[in-house]
């Protein structure tokens, strides 16, 4: 399976805020077709467990596998966040996701 993270909002126009990180994924990514997207965000600034950096948008996300799990997982995500006030700030998350679905991801604190 392959997967590819992008970014998404309800509003119209470029990059119209706020931005929420979504998942699609195919079986062959060379196959010209429609890749499978998730019904919801995997990342959102309204998340119960969003933090004071990510309350405006998220933006860029960057996701790798990580053999030996430094983190305690097998999935890492890097992504860029901005608060309310406009300060951008790169949080963390990971994915224990067992059926390799990459569905559910626990941020992890950012130390500034």
């Amino acid at each position: 399976r392959y997967w590819l993270t992008y970014l998404g909002g309800n509003k119209f126009g470029y990059e119209s805020l706020p931005l929420s990180i979504g998942l699609a994924s195919t079986d062959d990514p060379s196959a010209p077709r429609v890749w499978q997207k998730m019904s919801n965000p995997i990342l959102t600034v309204n998340d119960p467990d969003v933090r004071a950096f990510e309350t405006g948008t998220l933006y860029k996300s960057f996701v790798f596998r990580d053999q030996a799990q430094s983190l305690g997982a097998p999935f890492v995500m890097y992504y860029n966040a901005k608060s309310a006030n406009g300060n951008e700030t790169i949080g963390m998350a990971i994915s224990q996701d067992i059926q390799i679905l990459l569905e559910d991801w626990r941020k992890l604190w950012v130390l500034n």
